[in-house]
């Protein structure tokens, strides 16, 4: 391990003063087989060769530092890393190029060997593999599976409070992997900003996840239904290409709850997929505002399957948002073996433009229900407010649902075959009341004979009302508070600085 000092000058031109000020810059390289400390004092730490923390050994890295990673080099860590900054104090983790670009460094590479974090029932951390209140920046060079500033295999490492930017391939990348993400900023990666295949048991909460090129989040496989995932109060925008949140494969319980997406764009999946299978899903109190997609075929904003599971999909906002080449705002497919209730109750859509607002597909299910209740659709320019298709034996509520548009457009578009099911959709307000105003509303076996028939006995004189359990405005966006005081950190600032 070698050190160097540099010294630099700074001139008051006022008072034609100097003062000198001393820097040390330790170079390091090769294994870590002790327990060692990284300080301030001796900051900047230059990885001048690809560095090992093996198994047994712990690196702790103290608030303040900065390290910088020269060409490919990369920070495996076998044994524990405890990398723990303060709001005012970060650590750094970028480039040692004078002009910082991505993939400039490797990685930080937590193993199957590595120290688990150990949380408490309440989330918070205690003890094992942890990064808090650090930036990472420049990194991810390479194009294989598990290029990313962040990657973790067979671990599960605690990740809060940090900033994950300008990677060349994915911000953070996991293989069975199960890991907490709360409270970071994950931005700018020119592939996924978070990418996970096989989870375990994991939380993604209260994150920043914005402007990462081939999409948001992923998540690829996992078959054990014991396990769960919370994906809970985070914000996506500006995500490209496969949306904001795109989950296939992935056949265990998820709850994805309280996020806010707006201004993504998709031109292969919708904004948010999920796919394959859910298994006793909560999908609620969701924003979508102003997301876009755009594919050959059509796709959709939200796009939902609950499996053979009890899945609700609930309390949802979708405001101006757009399909281009057909798609829908939302799609779900509604299907449940077990003794409970698949639902999709109580979401609101207004100034959406899309082929059909809402399509639902409800599977047979003779032990449950499938409720399609107190949906409000408003102002939308499509082709159909509400597309349904339901299949033989299927138990469908479909009741208290809201379409005050004064429009006399085809408000619900009934998608089964003739032969299939015939069903009713009693207590719903269309607007109007007389026949002739249904008939021009509704449409089924009367304008298509390939079509079953949908029945009509009973309709609301007015709107059922809007469940507002959960707390957004009318524009679907939460107030921010003000914010009239500042944190500056790395503190004292060399290089760079974040405000």
């Amino acid at each position: 391990m070698k050190t160097s000092i540099h010294i630099f000058r700074f001139a008051t031109l006022l008072l034609f003063n100097f003062s000198v000020g001393a820097f040390a810059q330790t170079n390091v390289s090769g294994l870590i087989s002790s327990s060692t400390t990284w300080n301030i004092n001796g900051s900047p730490y230059i990885v001048v060769g690809n560095l090992l923390v093996v198994h047994g050994a712990t690196l702790t890295i103290e608030p303040g530092v900065v390290a910088k990673f020269e060409s490919d080099k990369a920070l495996q860590i076998d044994g524990e890393l405890i990398a723990i900054g303060t709001p005012q104090d970060s650590i750094t983790f970028t480039s040692n190029q004078a002009n910082p670009a991505k993939g400039d460094w490797s990685r930080i590479q937590f193993t199957d060997s590595s120290v688990d974090a150990v949380l408490n029932s309440a989330g918070q951390y205690i003890s094992g593999s942890s990064m808090q209140y650090c930036s990472v920046s420049y990194g991810g060079a390479g194009t294989t599976a598990g290029s990313a500033e962040l990657s973790m295999s067979f671990c599960s490492p605690y990740f809060a409070h940090c900033t994950i930017s300008e990677s060349l391939m994915d911000g953070i990348y996991g293989i069975a992997s199960s890991s907490n993400i709360d409270y970071c900023t994950i931005k700018n990666c020119d592939h996924y900003g978070i990418d996970m295949h096989s989870m375990n048991s994991s939380s993604m909460c209260n994150n920043l996840i914005v402007h990462n090129t081939y999409g948001g989040v992923y998540i690829n496989g996992s078959n054990d239904p014991s396990s769960k995932l919370n994906i809970k109060n985070n914000y996506f925008s500006e995500n490209d290409f496969n949306g904001a949140l795109l989950m296939i494969w992935c056949e265990r319980a998820v709850n994805i709850i309280e996020n806010v997406f707006v201004n993504n764009t998709a031109t292969e999946w919708p904004i948010l997929a999920r796919m394959d299978g859910m298994y006793s899903d909560t999908i609620a109190c969701n924003r979508f505002i102003d997301n876009s997609v755009s594919t050959v075929n059509g796709q959709d904003i939200m796009a939902v399957n609950t499996g053979p599971g009890h899945g609700i999909v609930m309390n949802n906002y979708f405001e101006n948002n757009t399909c281009i080449n057909g798609g829908q705002i939302a799609r779900a497919y509604l299907s449940s073996t077990q003794n409970s209730a698949s639902g999709f109750e109580n979401n609101y859509f207004i100034n959406n433009h899309a082929d059909f607002v809402c399509k639902i597909t409800v599977g047979s299910g003779t032990q449950t229900n499938s409720n399609i209740t107190h949906n409000t659709i408003i102002n939308n320019t499509s082709y159909a407010d509400f597309s349904l298709s339901a299949s033989t034996n299927s138990n469908l509520n479909f009741k208290f649902n809201n379409f005050p548009d004064p429009l006399n457009k085809i408000k619900l578009y009934n998608s089964t075959s003739y032969g299939v099911t015939s069903y009713n959709v009693d207590s719903n307000y269309w607007y109007g009341t007389s026949s002739t105003y249904l008939d021009s509303v509704i449409y089924d076996f009367f304008d298509d004979s390939n079509l079953s028939v949908v029945y009509v006995n009973q309709v609301l004189s007015s709107q059922t009302p809007v469940d507002t359990s959960c707390s957004f405005l009318s524009t679907g966006i939460g107030t921010l508070p003000e914010q009239n005081s500042f944190l500056l950190f790395p503190n004292p600032a060399q290089n760079m600085l974040t405000l």
